[in-house]
């Protein structure tokens, strides 16, 4: 007999944290500590409502979801991915392709949804019931080591290496606020170089946010030559997997190749870890930068966003939209 959702309700604190650090397909992003901060840094009444759902044959699965108030509370909207990044299920149990189709209709079931799936979970994919607009991450598989990692990569991105290590660019942890400050100013620099091309321009309260959460899983990785950092990554790390969620460095430091230098010691870090996958993100669509991580031997895996709308919601949208025009 197929498997069935027969209870659900809230999940505690102590349930959602041992799903996320016992989930082998888990990202920080579905964790509390990443769903906490962004609902904090909000503003607009986010608060979390995880759920923990038992299925007919006895094994459970907590989904981390943020709710929000929206049009001065006639609408209530769902998001499983905070921040734009990942989201879905958690599971101590080995999920199958039934699992994942009545927890996808649950979330669906839920209307107003923003739901970026999972691309390390492979039951989303084979539960055959979610749709939307199809993208991909670009990652690097581990369980080989760090040697096998960099035979992949093409023969610039090693000199590129050893290059900077003879030019006594170092890398090591961020210890303080101090050293995250430096990389906010860091990152300040590279949206001005970026300019309209940008895809992201964060608050330094969310990297602050970052820093306060003194939590191993949140890692700053800074390359400096003497003294001054001159490149930077944020990584952000689960049971299996490696997030390089953020990067920045100095144009005029370019030249001595410090950020091939600063992933080759994320990448043989987390392999030291024994984690399964470095994740180097989404491409945000430029083609060139795809390609800059194809050259480093990672490969794509699929994942779709999904953004449901109510009818209801709709409406509000429309006269919301026609209120602000009239009032212009």
């Amino acid at each position: 007999m197929p498997a069935s959702i027969i209870d659900a309700k809230t999940a505690s604190a102590a349930e959602w944290d041992t799903a996320w650090a016992g989930c082998d397909s888990a990202t920080f992003f579905q964790s509390r500590e990443w769903m906490t901060m962004w609902c904090e840094l909000d503003g607009h009444g986010t608060r979390l409502e995880p759920r923990l759902l038992t299925f007919s044959d006895g094994k459970q699965a907590i989904v981390p979801i943020c709710s929000r108030a929206m049009h001065k509370g006639l609408v209530q909207t769902h998001c499983l991915s905070a921040g734009g990044a990942y989201g879905g299920w958690l599971s101590l149990d080995a999920l199958e392709a039934e699992h994942a189709s009545c927890l996808t209709r649950h979330v669906l079931r839920l209307g107003n949804i923003e739901w970026l799936t999972n691309p390390f979970d492979p039951s989303v994919l084979a539960g055959g019931v979610v749709t939307g607009r199809r993208d991909a991450t670009d990652a690097l598989a581990l369980h080989e080591g760090i040697d096998a990692v960099v035979k992949r990569w093409t023969k610039g991105h090693r000199s590129a290496v050893q290059k900077a290590g003879r030019a006594s660019v170092a890398v090591r942890q961020a210890e303080s606020i101090a050293d995250w400050r430096k990389y906010y100013e860091l990152y300040r620099h590279s949206v001005q170089r970026w300019g309209k091309a940008a895809t992201s321009d964060h608050p330094w309260e969310l990297f602050e946010a970052l820093c306060k959460l003194e939590s191993g899983n949140v890692v700053l990785w800074l390359a400096t030559l003497d003294r001054e950092v001159v490149a930077g990554a944020i990584c952000l790390y689960a049971k299996k997997q490696v997030s390089y969620w953020h990067g920045a460095a100095l144009e005029a430091h370019f030249h001595l190749r410090p950020v091939n230098l600063l992933l080759h010691t994320a990448i043989a870090d987390a392999c030291v870890r024994d984690k399964a996958w470095f994740d180097l993100g989404l491409s945000g669509g430029h083609e060139g930068v795809r390609a800059f991580k194809k050259s480093f031997g990672a490969e794509p895996l699929p994942c779709i966003y999904v953004e449901s709308a109510t009818r209801w919601r709709r409406l509000i949208g429309v006269m919301a939209g026609l209120k602000d025009r009239v009032i212009a």
